[in-house]
């Protein structure tokens, strides 16, 4: 998780899925990193002491974000709403699967050969999700690969070149139809 750790961002659905998973799986199996600050810190703090699995590791700089989200597998996105959510994107351009809340417009911005999309607000749904990733990289590793690279496959599709090119294109065709 990176992001404001606000109740928007769905930070305590994913605190209720960490628990979720511990309760079945050995804490030891799959580590939780956590970026961010806000106003839900002490949540996390607790919850870091009180499980051996659950890392805090503060608010990331924009230069070190690329390496934070490199040193994990996957990026959750338990979010109630967003505008664009750029994290997602970093996430997929650095080859993370992710799982986020099935809400606009990250239902239709998320490839789901390269992510998967949870019930909003839902921690059990989540922490299935969460646990199918971890089935697929503990177990059928190769197909874990092909959703990693479908990521970056998928966040290849707003490069800013691209995008770029994208708006010059319709700025003259607007110019050419007030002409």
């Amino acid at each position: 998780f990176l992001g404001r750790l606000t109740l928007q961002k769905g930070i305590d659905v994913l605190i209720q899925a960490i628990k979720i998973i511990n309760e079945k799986v050995c804490s030891s199996r799959i580590h939780f990193y956590i970026a961010g600050s806000g106003p839900l810190l002490p949540i996390i703090e607790k919850l870091e002491m009180i499980t051996n699995n659950v890392k805090y590791i503060g608010f990331v700089e924009n230069g070190r974000k690329l390496q934070a989200l490199e040193e994990c597998h996957i990026l959750v996105m338990p979010s109630f709403y967003e505008s664009f959510g750029l994290v997602w994107l970093e996430a997929q351009a650095c080859g993370l699967p992710v799982i986020a809340s099935n809400i606009p417009p990250l239902n239709d911005l998320i490839d789901m050969k390269g992510g998967d999309l949870f019930e909003v607000g839902n921690p059990t749904a989540l922490a299935q999700k969460i646990m199918k990733y971890y089935v697929l990289w503990r177990d059928h590793f190769d197909d874990f690969v092909k959703a990693s690279l479908a990521a970056r496959k998928n966040a290849e599709k707003y490069d800013i070149r691209k995008i770029s090119y994208q708006l010059a294109k319709f700025f003259l065709t607007l110019r050419k139809g007030i002409s």
